[in-house]
């Protein structure tokens, strides 16, 4: 891969567990990184770490609607890490430019 594997295992790690609730230590402390892992990530990646957790919460929550357009958006946001569906939707509307059920419709 392109990355240092560092940031190889931060991009498996946030794959595998984007609907836990990550924080910066705790993946720190899966990939034993103890310098800046954020500022590497970015440096490594050209994405924030967070960006990059907020994208792939996205596609996954996409993904879900897509095939299961009659899924309850508490529900879909729960299933990528998020606490409150309205947190949620606003953040859905920011990286498609729709709301969840627009969405859904196509």
């Amino acid at each position: 891969s392109k990355f240092k594997k560092e940031v190889q295992a931060v991009i498996i790690y946030v794959n595998a567990h984007y609907m836990d609730k990550l924080t910066l230590d705790g993946i720190a402390d899966y990939v034993a990184e103890s310098g800046n892992l954020s500022r590497l990530f970015s440096k490594e990646t050209g994405t924030g770490l967070f960006q990059y957790i907020n994208e792939v919460r996205m596609k996954r929550a996409g993904e879900m609607i897509r095939s299961n357009k009659q899924a309850y958006v508490k529900e879909v946001a729960a299933a990528v890490g998020f606490d409150d569906p309205y947190f949620f939707s606003r953040k859905f509307k920011e990286f498609y430019g729709k709301t969840p059920s627009e969405y859904a419709e196509g």
